[in-house]
């Protein structure tokens, strides 16, 4: 019998000091089977990756919109909503993967990844859980606890987008393959940067990213990433992240 996987996402970069709130006509959200139409975005990675592995995929939804304004209150509710119905619906799954973006934030509630992943989180409470991430997001102690691992874009401007959802998916298979529970460590660096000064095809990144994906090399390792947070979407927590996710205490 083919093992499940329950596929989702929420994607939006949140400028908290935008007074736009980004509402129902700005977002777009693709549901069920039309999820499985090949697109450049860490959905379709981490779909096309798991359907050529052998599993079944269980398509919920996926909703993005251009960076704007917090989202609002109540269409994020009903998006939720209809999320977390797909997931009890689905029945026994062996594992969940998500696409996130780290840096969304909604009206009334903020921090939209923590929320969500909680929610997931009880419904769930030990299925492996895993979520690819924009290089921009904003890493929660709450995140943190919700999830077994994330993985971030390496590129910026963001052309990894795909990639990174290949990278969940594996993260995924590798895990319900080998049979050991992920650990995932988090350093907390006290430090925000712009998006326009992490380009990756120059110093320093260019050297940053080389050495996390050599670590991504060694063995037990399942994911590098640096989460560089977002200055534009305010927060206690928000600051560069340094996160690994190994099979390996040890490594």
């Amino acid at each position: 019998m083919k093992k499940r996987v329950f596929v989702g996402g929420l994607h939006h970069e949140s400028d908290t000091f935008n007074p736009i709130i980004t509402g129902r006509d700005e977002i777009w959200v693709t549901r069920g089977a039309d999820l499985f139409i090949k697109r450049e975005s860490s959905a379709s990675g981490i779909i096309n990756t798991l359907i050529a592995a052998g599993y079944e995929v269980v398509p919920s939804l996926v909703a993005r919109a251009v960076p704007n304004g917090v989202w609002d209150h109540d269409y994020y509710q009903e998006l939720k909503r209809e999320m977390l119905q797909k997931l009890t619906e689905a029945g026994a799954i062996d594992a969940i993967c998500l696409s996130l973006h780290g840096s969304m934030r909604v009206d009334g509630i903020g921090e939209a990844e923590q929320d969500l992943l909680e929610a997931v989180r009880k419904l769930h409470p030990t299925t492996p859980l895993f979520t690819s991430l924009d290089m921009h997001a904003t890493l929660t102690k709450r995140m943190r606890h919700a999830a077994d691992g994330f993985v971030g874009y390496k590129c910026a401007p963001h052309t990894d987008t795909y990639e990174t959802g290949i990278h969940a998916a594996l993260m995924v298979i590798r895990t319900l393959e080998g049979g050991k529970k992920p650990t995932m460590a988090a350093v907390r660096i006290p430090m925000l940067i712009a998006g326009e000064q992490s380009e990756t095809s120059v110093e320093p990144m260019k050297s940053l990213i080389k050495e996390l994906r050599a670590r991504e090399q060694q063995e037990g390792v399942l994911a590098c990433s640096y989460l560089l947070g977002f200055p534009w979407a305010d927060g206690k927590e928000n600051a560069v992240h340094a996160v690994v996710v190994t099979q390996n205490d040890q490594n």
